[in-house]
């Protein structure tokens, strides 16, 4: 049996599925509408769609096993893997080269770049998910795409 593509109304469906499940966490809705975005646009792989999916959507099966309906052929979410995919290597120099241009980029608003540093410290200390970071740096940067980018490189 060959899989058929989903079609725009599994994808509507699927949608307002996650809407509803999470009414009193519209966050949660609008990190789901902002990776759907940055994966069609291939701003992110499939193997970070998948563990940020697995992580926006812990404790709720369904959604997750939903979601691999939109994933490409030869990809799928498998609850019982404990192993989350292998994450690009990046060395502490390119963290702080980092870290350095968002310091640079916004000078003039000091505000972004603590903001920026405070949300770091409280993923490390694991006061954040993944999840939660990368919907907050999409905020945080929404009109800088190109740190938006280059972050993604950092997340595990």
């Amino acid at each position: 049996m060959v899989a058929q593509r989903p079609t725009m109304s599994d994808a509507q469906e699927y949608l307002r599925i996650v809407e509803n499940k999470f009414q009193d966490k519209p966050e949660k809705f609008r990190t789901l509408l902002k990776l759907l975005q940055d994966f069609r646009a291939r701003r992110i792989g499939t193997k970070d769609v998948i563990t940020i999916v697995k992580d926006l959507f812990k404790g709720q099966r369904d959604l997750i096993l939903g979601f691999n309906t939109f994933l490409p052929k030869g990809y799928e979410i498998k609850l019982e893997d404990v192993k989350a995919p292998t994450p690009i290597t990046v060395g502490f120099s390119d963290a702080i080269s980092f870290v350095n241009k968002v310091r640079i980029r916004f000078e003039d608003d000091v505000v972004v770049y603590n903001t920026f540093m405070t949300m770091l410290n409280m993923f490390r200390n694991g006061r954040m998910s993944i999840s939660e970071v990368y919907n907050e740096v999409n905020v945080l940067f929404q009109e800088h795409n190109d740190l938006c980018l280059e972050f993604y490189h950092f997340l595990p």
